[in-house]
């Protein structure tokens, strides 16, 4: 089986991948229901996809060549697999679909006055058809490139007006009980659940020169990364975070020094401009690979002309209004299915490692059982295009 991605790639996307949905609108929304315990809500969420993120290097360093469909296939069949990656292609579908609004939004708030819809889905289809066109691995070696400068100017941009935060907005510590920190957790649930990029990684990471070890760290110095930013914005904004729908772009303006707001202000555009489109492209390549493990198409240009043609009838159809994309993915109906699909996904991976491990299957015997019984040798999870 061909290793599509290096230990450092894996580490980078998934970095990127937790971060995309953290720095915009939800940090507004999960100050709406926790306020000034959202770091708190954050840290929690972080902590536990950490947890899972663990168990998932696990299985890769102990099954390096499995990937995630072959390992449902070996433990419950082929059937279950493919409900699994229907669920899969749902869960990636609606977070490319938020993006791309997310996407718009944030062009109007920091960019133009007006931005037509149906001008901005046309230019960014094309680009989503191209960037399906290539595999994950050019993605990656694109992330490679630009990883450290993303974290040092977003890091800049957090980090510029420390000296005049007020440190006591973040406390007392659960003022008015443990409810609004959970109730920040549940209703922001959407923006989690990045442990499941990793999921479609399995088999496809060359795990030599300790790359378990660089995705951990790399996992771990997200959560660090992503609370201080937290931290810092309730302590800018205490409760009057829920106003800062654009977040990162309101704290760069927060510099007490004039000369600097400015600059740093088209520091954030640029660089979450990147974030974003970036992110939009990776979450539509999974969405096509996980249709594409779900039907066989015989030409790689159906399934991303189905992505790409969904996804902008969808933005059209709809007209992805940011209250109400925001007001959809609280509600209850929807919170409640988001939270679903994590939990059965990481009790199905659970269960695969316990399955494995108590079948005292070595990983070279689980590989060739694979191959004979689930013959599904080289199924692609991440489409190696």
């Amino acid at each position: 089986m061909k290793k599509i991605l290096t230990g450092r790639q894996a580490g980078m996307l998934l970095f990127i991948s937790i971060i995309s949905l953290k720095f915009l609108v939800f940090p507004a929304l999960i100050t709406t229901y926790a306020r000034r315990d959202a770091y708190i809500s954050i840290f929690v969420s972080l902590t536990i996809e950490f947890a899972i993120i663990a168990i998932i290097l696990l299985f890769i360093n102990r099954y390096p060549n499995v990937t995630f469909k072959q390992a449902i296939s070996m433990c419950f069949g082929k059937v279950v697999a493919k409900i699994i990656y229907v669920i899969l292609f749902v869960y990636f579908f609606s977070k490319t679909l938020f993006l791309i609004k997310e996407t718009h939004n944030y062009f109007l708030e920091v960019i133009f006055d007006s931005l037509p819809w149906f001008f901005f889905t046309m230019p960014l289809s094309v680009f989503i058809c191209y960037v399906m066109s290539k595999s994950i691995k050019s993605m990656a070696r694109s992330m490679e490139i630009m990883f450290w400068i993303i974290i040092v100017c977003v890091g800049a941009t957090t980090l510029a007006p420390l000296h005049r935060i007020d440190i006591l907005n973040i406390f007392p510590m659960l003022e008015n009980g443990v409810k609004p920190a959970i109730d920040g957790i549940i209703y922001s649930s959407f923006s989690f659940g990045d442990f499941i990029v990793l999921l479609l990684f399995m088999g496809k990471i060359n795990i030599e020169n300790g790359a378990i070890k660089k995705i951990f760290w790399y996992a771990f110095g997200c959560v660090i990364f992503v609370t201080i930013f937290y931290v810092v914005f309730v302590a800018i904004f205490d409760n009057s975070g829920v106003k800062h729908i654009s977040a990162l772009s309101d704290i760069s303006v927060r510099s007490s020094y004039p000369y600097t707001q400015e600059k740093l202000d088209w520091l954030a555009v640029l660089i979450w401009t990147i974030i974003l489109l970036f992110q939009v492209g990776v979450y539509a390549t999974l969405t096509k690979d996980c249709l594409n493990e779900v039907i066989c198409f015989k030409f790689k240009a159906v399934s991303i002309g189905i992505i790409a043609g969904a996804l902008f009838i969808a933005s059209l159809f709809l007209y992805l209004n940011l209250e109400l994309i925001v007001k959809v993915i609280s509600s209850v109906p929807f919170v409640a299915s988001v939270i679903s699909i994590h939990i059965l996904l990481a009790v199905v991976f659970v269960l695969v490692f316990v399955i494995l491990h108590f079948k005292h299957l070595k990983p070279n015997k689980v590989t060739n059982n694979l191959k004979h019984k689930c013959n599904i040798v080289g199924s692609s999870a991440v489409g190696d295009v």
